[in-house]
């Protein structure tokens, strides 16, 4: 009977973190279950772009395709990612996804760099972590200004920049990472920055691996169009240099400063409360 009360109890208990992960997603605006689903990164409210890049650079946020496709896939290929497929970027040279900024204010997807609060985010799967691999970069979301999030100077852990030409010139400010990265093994990467306070933020796995605030009430200008420097990349500077080497997938770009939370254990979330009951069940027979 004692059993069957505390397997009863973790059943309720289970409900409880099911119906939580589940009103997450609700708010996925503030608080974002990256891992959920099956699928990786969802579309919501606070999204510009989702870029699941199975087998093609179309932006698979419907509304805003193809006015928000990335237009250029270059020394690269798709290949094994994440969540189904994802950007190869380990071929020999410069290797890249590109999306340059519409020529129309209402399609231009860096315009988002302008408003309040701003977040990029992708996963990442490093090929070469050391020696080498300073400041190689991983998203690159620039309208002259903008945000970046690249490998710091010993190539072992990762940065994020906030560059904005305020207080009498071009400013950079940069968040350390406190985590050394391993090669070929996969990591959810972010960025948010809110203009008001000038808080920003580098997660990595649901963490905050890093923190700074800097130019508080600076706005980030909005994009312009027709040039290589106003543009998204993935694997390399806004530039052309310091490509990476890795793989990359399900990329979003949001108007808002997202939270990260990782749903503990994954796997209850998707064997939903039957599932997460059933193996009770099985428990308490054992």
């Amino acid at each position: 009977m004692t059993q069957w009360k505390t397997a009863k109890k973790c059943a309720v208990c289970c409900m409880a973190i099911v119906a939580g992960l589940s009103a997450a997603n609700v708010n996925a605006e503030s608080t974002t279950q990256w891992m959920s689903g099956y699928y990786g990164l969802e579309n919501d409210a606070g999204t510009v772009g989702v870029w699941h890049l199975d087998d093609s650079l179309i932006c698979n946020t419907t509304a805003n395709s193809p006015a928000y496709d990335f237009d250029s896939l270059v020394n690269s290929s798709y290949a094994a990612g994440k969540f189904n497929n994802g950007v190869d970027l380990t071929a020999a040279g410069v290797s890249y996804a590109l999306m340059q900024s519409d020529a129309s204010p209402t399609n231009d997807y860096l315009g988002c760099l302008s408003a309040e609060e701003v977040t990029i985010e992708a996963w990442f799967n490093p090929a070469v972590i050391g020696s080498g691999n300073e400041y190689k970069v991983v998203i690159d979301a620039w309208a002259n200004e903008g945000l970046k999030i690249e490998f710091d100077a010993g190539g072992t852990k990762l940065c994020g920049n906030f560059w904005i030409a305020a207080d009498g010139g071009d400013v950079q400010a940069t968040i350390n990472g406190g985590t050394a990265l391993t090669e070929n093994q996969w990591y959810h990467v972010a960025m948010t920055r809110v203009n008001a306070t000038g808080e920003m933020k580098l997660y990595l796995d649901g963490e905050v691996d890093g923190s700074s605030t800097a130019h508080a009430g600076k706005t980030l200008a909005a994009a312009s169009a027709g040039d290589w420097g106003w543009a998204m990349q993935l694997g390399v500077h806004s530039w052309g240099a310091n490509s990476v080497e890795g793989k990359i997938d399900e990329v979003r770009l949001s108007h808002v400063a997202r939270t990260f939370e990782v749903p503990e254990p994954a796997t209850l979330a998707l064997l939903g409360i039957g599932g997460a009951i059933g193996l009770l069940r099985r428990r308490r027979i054992s």
